[in-house]
């Protein structure tokens, strides 16, 4: 039946939400049976336009993780952004992810609409390793990469931003490919992308 929903001539304007919902009862079942869910299930099967801009990284960062943000440490860094005009909901939101590596290390900053209170943010990783990371009132993380544990380097919050470095060991080219949510306890207030994962080449 849920499959059934997927043919051209039934259209909804939950569609999107159904999408999302059926993917994550799959996504369920995986990990009901000790599998990971495949990266594929974080892609929509039907698509929406996103008001959204992309920028590869141009050059390798090494941006010091702890301090106060230094906009010339991520100026090289690729991003991922929302138009304004689409930033219109009331609460939290993602107003760009950006993203970058050096030779053992990747580096992701998230701003935001507004200061973290409440909100739980997850950065999940599909390559170049499967990790995911929970920041709420601490850290979690779980890694199902074979080989050394990834080590996790500093956090730092800041009024509107958040960063992240990521010890990977040494990484070939090639490319990151990322989700950014944020949940207000169980709900999901937003994510960058909106459908799909953001992909950045690995420098």
């Amino acid at each position: 039946d849920w499959c059934w929903w997927y043919g051209d001539e039934h259209k909804s304007v939950q569609a999107a939400g159904f999408d999302e919902l059926f993917r994550y009862h799959l996504k369920q079942a995986y990990t009901i049976m000790g599998i990971a869910p495949p990266a594929e299930l974080a892609e929509p099967i039907k698509r929406r336009v996103e008001h959204l801009t992309y920028r590869q990284p141009v050059r390798t960062i090494s941006p010091k993780i702890g301090r106060e943000i230094v906009a010339a440490d991520w100026k090289n860094a690729g991003f991922v952004e929302q138009a304004a005009g689409a930033m219109q909901k009331a609460g939290l939101q993602l107003k760009r992810v950006s993203f970058g590596n050096d030779k053992t290390r990747l580096y992701v900053m998230i701003e935001t609409t507004q200061r973290f209170t409440s909100e739980k943010i997850i950065i999940e990783f599909f390559s170049p390793a499967r990790i995911t990371l929970e920041m709420g009132s601490g850290v979690t993380y779980k890694t199902e990469t074979a080989g050394d544990e990834i080590k996790f380097g500093l956090h730092y919050r800041t009024g509107e931003s958040l960063q992240v470095e990521i010890e990977c060991g040494e990484m070939k080219s090639g490319e990151a490919a990322l989700t950014i949510s944020v949940y207000d306890q169980d709900t999901l207030v937003d994510s960058l992308p909106h459908q799909g994962v953001a992909k950045f080449k690995l420098l």
